[in-house]
């Protein structure tokens, strides 16, 4: 069995005068299958902070074990400027890992509000 593990390297936080707000980046503990399977692993995000315009994070993984082969847009990123796909998604994926950056509204007219288990990607794995 090849087992999937991500670790969260960056998760951009939104801080307003002293008060640190709270986000949770969240990927599957034991996400798993037999060799030579392909899975898809979701990255999911708890935002108890503030009402985010855009983000940034990284994924890493162990590259003897797995290798990404695509990243998408996940069901919240495709709806989350009020009902249309994030204005600007740049998603990299290279041999230790999968990065994004997002900026919601280049007009600033929507964000991402407080709520639980956002999907924000969705990353294939070999």
């Amino acid at each position: 069995m090849k087992r999937i593990f991500g670790a969260l390297v960056l998760l951009s936080t939104l801080c307003v005068g002293s008060v640190q707000a709270q986000y949770t980046l969240k990927l599957p503990a034991d996400l798993e299958g037999p060799s030579g399977s392909s899975l898809t692993m979701p990255v999911l995000l708890d935002n108890a902070g503030l009402p985010l315009g855009g983000w940034s994070y990284g994924v890493c993984h162990n590259a003897a074990e797995v290798t990404p082969t695509d990243a998408i847009n996940g069901s919240t990123t495709n709806t989350v400027q009020n009902g249309s796909p994030a204005a600007f998604v740049n998603i990299a994926i290279d041999s230790v890992g999968v990065s994004v950056g997002l900026v919601i509204s280049l007009m600033g007219t929507a964000t991402l509000p407080i709520g639980t288990d956002f999907e924000l990607m969705l990353i294939d794995y070999d």
